[in-house]
């Protein structure tokens, strides 16, 4: 298994539960959560970093969250910090 990347769209005016199952793990992998909310927008000091992390195995595959009110998140096999340079190709 390659790197995994997950985008999700909250576009509701509440917190919404997340479970997504991840089939097929062959091994354990750690996703990072990055997010942006209504609140982020128009910063200009805005920084993109790990919020939070989720490991998850073939044991344990159900990712649980729990979404902001009209968010973006993002979870990803991708450790990244504010200054790092993004990554567009394996």
């Amino acid at each position: 298994m390659g790197q995994l990347t997950l985008a999700v769209v909250n576009d509701a005016p509440r917190e919404f539960d997340l479970a997504v199952e991840l089939r097929g793990l062959t091994k354990p992998v750690r996703l990072y959560r990055y997010g942006v909310t209504t609140q982020d927008r128009d910063r200009a000091d805005l920084q993109i970093a790990p919020q939070r992390d989720f490991p998850q195995t073939a044991d344990q595959p159900t990712l649980r969250d729990q979404l902001a009110p009209r968010s973006v998140t993002v979870y990803s096999t991708y450790q990244l910090a504010p200054a790092d340079p993004g990554i567009v190709a394996e």
